[in-house]
């Protein structure tokens, strides 16, 4: 029985399985990691003292790929990998987030709440988030942990050099989150731009992706990690009560929002019942949180 509670615990006792050439390939669904920081187990106590360059090469989709100079135990690691993916695939497909081994990437072990309490100490800790020019900020009760949460990984993300990072947008649309920041170019004038589209979803709503534009993530791999944080919250967003954040779904009744069951049967009593539970820092907030 492994004790590995999250990604971190893991690739810090097997750091030579987990190369940074791989990163974005090897993932970890939320569902299934006690089963692969098994076999990772397993597959150290395998080699022994001589590692020879193992090292996990592809792990999306339940695959357990890997590289390992040849010998007599490639088989036996083979095995071991058969035996996971077997166990993996008996556990239902779900909506688990997943996690990849590129730094900084949100995690979805992060279970604590946010110290922040509302978004004038959001402001306060991270002015310089809010503090360049913007056609609106406003988020939804519901949504202000994760919110909380986003704002705080960028900061990590950015390190010391800031570049002139701030939302420029917000907001909420068609029962998801949308947000849009400004980042200066980096000192050689690359810049992430990621092409951004919309989905339909089967419930009628439109979700805003980001697909990876390669050339420009070379260049710039820290507006890459943003990128990749953003669309993580719009994700989350989308599984969260924008009023009560509870665990939900983006529910098409007449008025397109992400509801818990609760919300959504008070929704429909009554279409005045919702409280306004939107902030913005221009308007002086409507302040839900006090």
């Amino acid at each position: 029985m492994n004790t590995f509670e999250n990604p971190d615990v893991l690739i810090e006792a097997f750091g030579y399985q987990f190369p940074e050439q791989t990163a974005g390939k090897v993932v970890f669904r939320k569902a299934t990691f006690h089963i692969f920081a098994e076999v990772c187990q397993q597959i150290d106590a395998a080699l022994g003292d001589d590692k020879r360059g193992f090292h996990w090469s592809d792990t999306r989709t339940n695959r357990f790929k890997f590289n390992v100079t040849r010998g007599e135990k490639s088989s036996d690691l083979a095995q071991l990998c058969h035996g996971a993916m077997q166990l993996v695939a008996a556990v239902p497909d779900s909506e688990d987030l997943t996690y990849t081994n590129e730094p900084l990437t949100a995690k979805w072990w992060t279970t604590e709440p946010s110290s922040v309490m509302n978004p004038e100490q959001l402001i306060a800790a991270l002015p310089y988030q809010f503090a360049g020019k913007n056609i609106g900020i406003t988020f939804h009760r519901g949504w202000q942990d994760l919110f909380v949460r986003l704002c705080f990984a960028i900061d990590e993300a950015l390190g010391e050099d800031k570049r002139g990072f701030h939302w420029t947008q917000v907001k909420e649309k068609f029962g998801s989150l949308r947000a849009y920041t400004h980042l200066d170019p980096t000192k050689d004038g690359s810049a992430y731009a990621p092409v951004v589209i919309s989905e339909q979803q089967p419930n009628g709503a439109l979700k805003q992706v980001s697909r990876l534009n390669e050339s420009s993530a070379r260049g710039d791999p820290v507006g890459k990690r943003i990128g990749a944080l953003i669309e993580a919250a719009c994700d989350e967003a989308a599984q969260t009560c924008c009023v009560c954040a509870r665990p939900a779904k983006i529910k098409n009744l007449g008025w397109v929002a992400c509801l818990c069951d609760y919300h959504e049967k008070q929704f429909l009593k009554n279409r005045n019942s919702l409280p306004a539970y939107c902030w913005s820092p221009d308007s002086g907030g409507d302040r839900w949180w006090a």
